[in-house]
């Protein structure tokens, strides 16, 4: 008896919190700043930062006041641009980038710092997957 005593307090403990921290959804977007590592540039080639979009979806899984899981869904893009300027003593004034686009998957654990009481902050840390999109 004690058993299924101590089981039926478990769930509700369990119901109970589920209840008290909920799971929020929501939208990420923003802007990307890109640049790729290239060794052995020409001499007349400078390389820019390519600026790409990013958005997606989150999950944030309450699991207590300050600690939750937030999956996300992300689409980002990533390349680098060059400004041709000079090659082999002709003047080329061209401008040309390489954008590639990915779906990235980050899992993330989320850790809140209450501050004050109208200040938080937030860490988050994790892996995450991504997948070249043609």
């Amino acid at each position: 008896m004690k058993k299924y005593l101590f089981a039926s307090l478990v769930c509700l403990g369990l119901i109970n919190s589920a209840w008290a921290n909920p799971i929020s959804l929501g939208l990420t977007s923003g802007i990307d700043f890109a640049s790729q590592s290239i060794i052995g540039l020409q001499p007349g080639i400078t390389q820019n930062v390519l600026v790409g979009y990013t958005g997606g979806l989150f999950v944030d899984l309450n699991l207590s006041d300050n600690f939750s899981i937030q999956p996300e869904a992300n689409f980002t893009m990533k390349g680098t641009g060059f400004t041709i300027s000079n090659i082999d003593g002709i003047a080329v004034n061209t401008t040309q980038t390489q954008t590639f686009n990915y779906l990235e998957f980050p899992l993330l654990v989320k850790l809140r710092l209450p501050l004050a009481p109208e200040l938080k902050v937030f860490l988050l840390a994790g892996p995450s997957v991504a997948l070249l999109l043609r």
